[in-house]
């Protein structure tokens, strides 16, 4: 055989070879994304005050089998939860914290201009807005739920709210002022904050239940803190950090960035190899896995440094229950405290308990879904499942007293479509659509309330 023909074969084998690994790598990069689309994968989501400890980051958002649906929201899910592990937080004189100038805003790409203002809320605007005839301002406060809903559930919303004639022909106009975390008493101290300097609302939706029930006793008894106070209160407000949490921070930032590149699609040619992309994303679970161990170093460094005498009105339980009823009551008062604000301010009030997966029989759960309900490493499932029902007791006392309360516990029981994205408590586009539609057709079915002399509805 001649030299040149030696030579085509060796190059015809090569370009085979090629072929065939990238074929392979494409097979495999499926594979490992219908994987990741089947199993939750660990989160890391415990640092810098972010989301829930244990929790699953980037849950299942689709069924078995799934769809170009279900995969998108999972991959919103999962780009939510980094963010959210990202952000940092601001000690705050009367909200207690919020979100520090600077954090990562991802979820709620549908909403552009999406940022931290200058008063620590994720908005396009700042909180101090005025009312007019030909509008309505819709501020919406709670935790993270109450967060996604004012980034996700808005327009769905705003069609229902169309369909009644109080609201008819006029443009709503968005207040977020839900932040990850927060329970109260924050969304109460919070109102009475922006009231005191100058916001007018005609719309409040008070969006909670899950916060306020579940994280005291992990996040802050458990440590020492007196159950009212905000989230992670040692944590937050132990001393400026040494040398050595300097450092530890330096390092999650650097495997961070790491992360965000990896994460990335290949540019140039490069975008249509297979291998390069499943070398990607190897490498990106790997480095993941690398981040959520640092995380998780980074926060219990900080609970060791936090150690000391008991923070506030500090007192011991004698059961979970007792902490329980303590818990709802603290939520039933600052309820009141809404409801009174809304009569002095001229605005309504309407207080959502939002739904949870962990509650048993409000929803026909996918598969996808039990595996979520069933994870144990949530450490909040028990108190969720447990003692929701001592906040709709509470609730249809509120209600008995004038509070405007829409028990949402239900909302997704004809819905056996996967809704939640996490073993927390958080839904996607879609349940956000239902909770928003549920919400507005509640106010719709309300008596006509009066209104004062420039229109504006005032509670009765």
């Amino acid at each position: 055989m001649s030299r040149a023909r030696r030579a085509l074969f060796a190059v015809v084998g090569l370009v085979l070879a090629v072929a065939i690994v990238e074929a392979l790598s494409w097979i495999a990069l499926a594979a490992l994304r219908e994987e990741a689309a089947g199993a939750a994968a660990p989160s890391s989501a415990e640092a810098r005050g972010g989301e829930a400890a244990g929790r699953r980051d980037g849950a299942q958002a689709e069924d078995a089998g799934g769809d170009a649906a279900g995969a998108e929201a999972l991959d919103a899910a999962a780009r939510a939860q980094r963010a959210e592990r990202r952000r940092y937080w601001a000690v705050h004189p009367y909200a207690g914290y919020v979100a520090a100038p600077g954090s990562p805003v991802e979820f709620g790409d549908a909403v552009p201009g999406l940022a931290v203002n200058a008063y620590g809320f994720v908005d396009t605007a700042g909180p101090l807005r005025e009312r007019a005839p030909d509008r309505v301002v819709v501020a919406v406060a709670g935790g993270s739920v109450a967060e996604r809903f004012g980034l996700e559930g808005t327009a769905a919303f705003e069609s229902a709210l169309a369909r009644d004639p109080r609201y008819a022909g006029k443009r709503v106009e968005w207040v977020r002022l839900g932040l990850s975390g927060w329970k109260q008493p924050q969304p109460l101290t919070a109102i009475a904050y922006l009231l005191a300097d100058g916001a007018q609302i005609d719309v409040l939706l008070e969006i909670d239940g899950f916060n306020e029930i579940a994280l005291p006793r992990i996040d802050l008894v458990s440590h020492g803190v007196a159950a009212i106070f905000p989230r992670y209160w040692k944590q937050q407000t132990a001393p400026l950090p040494d040398a050595a949490m300097l450092r530890r921070i330096a390092e999650i930032e650097r495997l961070e960035h790491r992360l965000d590149a990896l994460l990335e699609a290949p540019s140039g040619a490069l975008r249509f190899s297979g291998l390069a992309r499943l070398v990607a994303l190897v490498r990106a679970r790997r480095l993941d896995a690398q981040v959520a161990r640092a995380h998780a170093d980074f926060a219990a460094a900080a609970r060791a440094r936090a150690d000391g005498a008991p923070i506030g009105p500090y007192r011991e339980y004698a059961s979970r229950v007792e902490l329980a009823e303590h818990l709802v009551g603290i939520w039933a008062r600052s309820s009141l405290g809404l409801h009174a604000l809304s009569r002095t301010f001229g605005f309504r009030y309407v207080h959502v308990l939002q739904p949870n997966p962990h509650v048993p029989d409000t929803k026909p759960l996918s598969e996808s879904e039990r595996a979520l309900v069933a994870d144990a490493t949530m450490l909040y499932r028990d108190d969720a499942r447990d003692f929701h029902p001592l906040l709709q007791r509470a609730g249809r006392e509120l209600a008995a007293s004038g509070v405007e309360f829409v028990d949402a516990t239900r909302a997704f029981e004809a819905h056996p479509e996967t809704l939640y994205v996490d073993s927390c408590c958080h839904f996607g586009p879609r349940g956000n659509e239902i909770l928003a539609e549920l919400v507005a057709g509640a106010m719709r079915e309300r008596d006509p309330q009066p209104r004062d002399a420039r229109g504006v509805t005032r509670p009765r």
